[in-house]
């Protein structure tokens, strides 16, 4: 797969690639954090030109793209993770009127609970790892993302190792 990024040197947009050893752990990356948190999603996304791309995803059945207003932090809650160190968690997408009217929360699969944590890739790359479910969790505390936060840590090493090893 490969993914679109900003080249810093001259603003064009060169590629991300996600080799196969990548995907592989990214997808089993998704699905361990969705059963540790008992959750139906979970993914990593990135942006791109057609909006949120999921690069790997648990429970929403091989979807690639997201499709809602990405480019307002008022409007996505991807888009709002990106902007902030600490983690989002939002017990009840459909409570909340910043999101409660965008298609995944309106429509299937109906979300309601959301929390993620920012990734950073190379450059001015967004993305971010999240956990959703179809009911909400007014439970969710902010060191309950601990985990979610190694995960994504974990995947972050791994592509900082795949950049340092193809240098050499």
């Amino acid at each position: 797969m490969v993914l679109e990024q900003l080249s810093e040197e001259n603003k064009n947009i060169s590629p991300i690639q996600l080799e196969t050893n990548e995907q592989n752990f990214l997808t089993d990356l998704v699905k361990e954090t969705a059963e540790f948190y008992g959750v139906k999603f979970c993914a990593v996304t990135v942006f791109g030109e057609r909006g949120v791309l999921l690069l790997a995803e648990y429970g929403f059945g091989g979807v690639k793209f997201l499709d809602y207003p990405f480019s307002d932090p008022n409007k996505c809650p991807i888009r709002l993770t990106c902007s902030r160190p600490l983690p989002v968690i939002i017990s009840d997408l459909s409570k909340d009127d910043r999101f409660c009217d965008i298609p995944c929360v309106e429509l299937d699969p109906k979300l309601k609970f959301y929390t993620a944590v920012a990734i950073n890739f190379v450059g001015p790359t967004q993305g971010a790892m999240f956990i959703a479910d179809v009911k909400s969790n007014s439970n969710f505390l902010l060191q309950d993302a601990y985990f979610l936060k190694e995960q994504a840590n974990r995947y972050q090493a791994l592509r900082a190792n795949a950049r340092t090893g193809s240098r050499r």
